[in-house]
């Protein structure tokens, strides 16, 4: 069987995600849409999915994100723009997508839906436990894991380094001692000619009375410290996906920027 053309693909699961809910006699278009994704990953991968995430610590136990839930208990982002854009850079059939703070799983479950490989990782338990957004549906590409902290991914007991890692207004919530060894993670899990895509906040965010961003800085701080973690930036392709091709952006944080990464 010849993979489906991935723009056709994705022309249906826009229209499904967009327009479902408006009218139920949708439902079998809805369901081709499904079959042709499973189509996809059968023919990439005959045998099925086994994916496995190896985390040194598998709650970041410290982090005020998991001992004062805010984003990590209510966000469940998406933005199919962004899915859209994205595979203009890379063809479906080549891509595997890690977002990193995955929170409800949202974006994971868009990827997936289109037949794209993709997992999640989430330092808190929150949504876990509570099988929260897409953790009730998508539980064998949601995992929880410390970012700062080692963690690896197999499939089919084979290493999975993916195309494109993600991160949603995630890098601000990190301390800054810890920005190395997120950034070491990123290089450990991504494949040479792979991207980082990231939202940063420069602001402040302030919960009943816990300041949850611990690195509020600029966008020249970041450009030039992550030079500094071997990573250069590509403002062309920032220019890709500007100005609302994002998951998340200026609507959430304002002031917010992205960055774009490939690693030296």
């Amino acid at each position: 069987m010849g993979i489906p053309n991935s723009g056709k693909i994705q022309e249906i699961v826009d229209f499904i995600n967009f327009k479902f809910h408006e009218n139920g006699e949708l439902e079998e278009i809805k369901n081709t849409s499904i079959h042709q994704a499973k189509s996809i990953f059968h023919a990439r991968y005959p045998q099925g999915i086994n994916l496995e995430c190896y985390a040194a610590k598998k709650i970041a136990q410290e982090s005020l994100d998991h001992t004062h839930p805010w984003g990590t208990k209510q966000d469940n982002s998406k933005n199919l723009k962004f899915n859209n854009a994205l595979y203009e850079l890379f063809p479906i059939q080549e891509l595997s997508v890690l977002d990193i703070g995955c929170s409800g799983g949202g974006f994971v479950k868009t990827l997936l839906d289109a037949g794209v490989l993709a997992a999640g990782i989430e330092g808190s338990d929150y949504s876990k436990i509570r099988a929260r957004a897409e953790w009730g549906t998508i539980p064998d590409y949601l995992f929880t894991a410390d970012a700062t902290a080692p963690f690896s991914f197999k499939l089919n007991d084979q290493k999975l380094m993916f195309k494109v890692i993600t991160a949603w207004e995630v890098l601000e919530h990190i301390e800054k001692e810890d920005l190395p060894k997120f950034f070491e993670n990123i290089r450990n899990n991504l494949l040479p000619d792979g991207l980082f895509i990231g939202s940063v906040s420069p602001n402040d965010d302030w919960v009943d009375g816990v300041n949850l961003h611990r690195t509020v800085e600029n966008s020249d701080w970041w450009l030039e410290n992550v030079e500094s973690f071997g990573f250069n930036h590509r403002p062309d392709l920032v220019m890709h996906f500007s100005p609302d091709k994002w998951v998340r952006g200026e609507e959430n944080a304002p002031n917010s920027f992205h960055l774009i990464l490939e690693p030296r």
